[in-house]
């Protein structure tokens, strides 16, 4: 009896735990295994919106306010460090704004995804600006002595953020005029996603990738404005985002992105951050009707048919059409503005004046080129005719060494022809010239060929043509060649002619033409390597670093940095090979700088009467004078690089006979483990010596 029962009772068991199997079979073959688990919002509360806590910070340029309250804030996460264009840092709106949340971790766009609901438990953090951006991380002491605020370390993150519910949908602001960032006085839209509509990558910028891809990373800016292009903002980009190399979307559209600053007050440069490319939906056409591809337009007009488009009012470019010609202008010279260029068809044809929208170009004398004229304007500028607004990126260097004939006239012919040889090359013979400040050409001066006269002007001052200050030849000069042009202030009209440079003037019984001793842009240099050129030295008395050629938006220089050389000393020269004075008298030495995360690092630029040329110019009795309190280098900036090289000015060398070595050196200091690195990166472009 008692094993009938215990069988029974074994049998009644077995079935149990068969139809225990069979329900939990059947439940698990309808549970969906592809559906997340249900993230939920943790039992906290936010007592203050963003805007308010961000309010709490009542000083600026640094400042640090340390939260003492109980205060909670929430927001969605509306950026983070997914694509690598932020950086230990993510980015939190609400209703009343955002702000940066600095964390020090990495991957976090694992825990903190778009559409992200986070708690901040914000008592013992703190709140700064750096540059302007209110920020929300940690007071540490990274620099004895000097506070400032960083990322929450990993093991406290949990303490003071909390994570909440996924997928929480969040709105971008949108902007309906651009000007509207700049004038954005309260500051309310900064940290904010935003939508931009309608606008586009500027013209010159669309040949430019995202930012540097080298070794450096360096950050990158592009441009981008709207169709009445009365104002522009900057896209800026890590080195370090996966869309580095791209090359931005060349149509119109609408753009996501982080509204951010870098600096405040008068020099505050507002700017962009996006998340990643598909931030940047540009799929219309552009303002000018096309769709970016500029390479394609074939449509010739000459200029003479642009030069009729002008009636006496400002009138568009026609699209689609394109110009060619030969420079006659002299860039290196600087007698002209640098936007500035004067394009002759050719022998005998008409010239016009081109103007780009870039503060420079690069376009020499003699350079063949086509020029699309797409969405400029045809206009006069103090009596001139010109075409502005122009984007470099749409002009082609066919050819390079062209000349261009100078028409043959006197004074009394180009005075009564002036209009129609505006912007061409003339040569006018047998004249003396007078006037001028002190003898030389700076200012306007008088060309007298006996039949008549006519005014010739020379740029001035700190960005003045370089042979300013140089004497003009006096007696009978033998011909004069420049560019004839007429000068138109109010009711008054000069007519006057132009030289590219001092070879434009020959003859005479003193001053003269001028020769150019060295021209050195680095434009033959290989990027990315060692500078290495006949005649030059280039190398490290302390360290291991050298001058390299860099390239950037199509333009090649030499730099040298002591960034991440972990060496005590950086000390590093760049020697021109020898120049020969000898022949010339009232030399002048102008290069081009730039000092991109200045911190202290220096540019030195030295001569030497005595050094051989070869072996070390630190060598024992190699002297060097210092002339860099003559030179004008660089402002630099602490975060990134100025937007355009600095011209030194006009150094005078004419003190020197014989030979002379011009020197470049730098100094920095990258010592490991400690703050107070001096890596300052700095450019060198067009280094040139002329003389008379």
């Amino acid at each position: 009896m008692i094993n009938k029962m215990k069988t029974r009772s074994l049998f009644l068991m077995a079935m149990l735990t068969l139809l225990v199997g069979v329900a939990f079979v059947f439940n698990a073959c309808n549970k969906k295994f592809d559906e997340p688990a249900v993230m939920v919002d943790p039992k906290l509360t936010a007592n203050r919106t963003i805007k308010e806590l961000k309010a709490l910070h009542i000083a600026a340029n640094g400042s640090i306010e340390e939260i003492t309250e109980d205060i909670i804030i929430s927001g969605v996460v509306i950026a983070n460090d997914r694509s690598g264009n932020l950086f230990k840092e993510i980015y939190l709106q609400d209703a009343s704004g955002a702000i940066n949340l600095k964390l020090e971790a990495n991957s976090l766009y694992n825990n903190y995804p778009l559409g992200r609901r986070v708690f901040v438990k914000c008592k013992g953090l703190a709140i700064t600006d750096y540059r302007g951006l209110i920020q929300l991380g940690i007071k540490a002491f990274t620099i004895p002595g000097t506070p400032s605020v960083e990322g929450i370390l990993p093991s406290a993150i949990d303490n003071y953020v909390v994570r909440g519910s996924l997928n929480n949908a969040f709105a971008p602001k949108v902007v309906t005029s651009l000007a509207d960032l700049k004038t954005d006085m309260q500051n309310e839209l900064l940290g904010n996603l935003i939508q931009l509509n309608n606008v586009e990558v500027i013209r010159d910028d669309l040949k430019k990738t995202f930012s540097d891809t080298s070794n450096y990373k360096q950050a990158g800016e592009l441009r981008i404005e709207n169709c009445s292009k009365d104002i522009s903002l900057i896209i800026r980009s890590s080195g370090y985002a996966n869309f580095a190399a791209m090359k931005p979307a060349k149509g119109n559209g609408t753009l996501l992105a982080i509204y951010t600053i870098f600096n405040s007050g008068s020099n505050s440069n507002r700017q962009l951050i996006i998340r990643d490319t598909s931030d940047m939906k540009f799929n219309n056409l552009r303002c000018d009707g096309t769709n970016g591809d500029y390479n394609g337009i074939t449509t010739l007009i000459t200029i003479a048919d642009v030069k009729a488009l002008y009636t006496g009012a400002t009138v568009s470019a026609p699209g689609s059409r394109k110009v060619t010609g030969v420079v006659i202008s002299d860039r290196a010279a600087a007698n002209l503005v640098a936007p500035n260029l004067v394009l002759q068809q050719g022998n005998g044809l008409p010239g016009i004046i081109i103007r780009y929208k870039a503060s420079s170009h690069s376009f020499n004398l003699g350079d063949s080129l086509d020029i699309d004229i797409t969405g400029g304007t045809i206009e006069k500028f103090s009596g001139a005719l010109q075409i502005n607004n122009l984007d470099i990126s749409g002009t082609t260097v066919v050819s390079s060494g062209k000349t261009i004939t100078p028409r043959a006239v006197t004074n009394t012919q180009l005075n009564a022809s002036i209009d129609a040889w505006e912007s061409t090359l003339v040569r006018v013979s047998n004249v003396t010239i007078s006037g001028g400040t002190s003898g030389t050409w700076s200012g306007n001066t008088i060309i007298n060929d006996g039949t008549a006269t006519v005014t010739h002007f020379t740029r001035n001052g700190t960005n003045g043509a370089t042979f300013q200050t140089t004497p003009y030849p006096t007696g009978t000069v033998t011909s004069i060649t420049g560019i004839a042009g007429k000068f138109t202030s109010g009711t008054t009209s000069t007519n006057q002619i132009t030289i590219r440079n001092l070879t434009d003037v020959v003859g005479g019984t003193s001053g003269g033409g001028a020769s150019t001793l060295l021209n050195e842009d680095f434009e033959a240099t290989t990027a990315n390597t060692d500078i290495a050129l006949t005649g030059w030295f280039n190398g490290a008395e302390t360290g291991t670093q050298k001058y390299q050629s860099k390239a950037f938006g199509g333009d090649k220089y030499a730099q040298i940095s002591a960034f991440s050389t972990n060496e005590a000393v950086v000390s590093s020269w760049l020697v021109t090979k020898g120049i020969n004075l000898n022949a010339t008298t009232g030399e002048v030495l102008t290069f081009d700088s730039k000092a991109g995360f200045a911190n202290g690092a220096t540019l030195k630029v030295l001569v030497s009467t005595n050094y051989s040329g070869t072996g070390n110019p630190w060598a024992t009795g190699v002297t060097w004078t210092d002339i860099t309190s003559s030179a004008t280098l660089s402002p630099g900036l602490s975060s990134g690089f100025p937007t355009n090289f600095t011209a030194s000015g006009n150094i005078s060398l004419s003190s020197y006979t014989g030979t002379i070595y011009v020197a470049f050196k730098y100094e920095g200091v990258d010592a490991a483990g400690t703050a107070s690195d001096k890596t300052t990166t700095w450019q060198i472009d067009d280094i040139k010596i002329v003389g008379n």
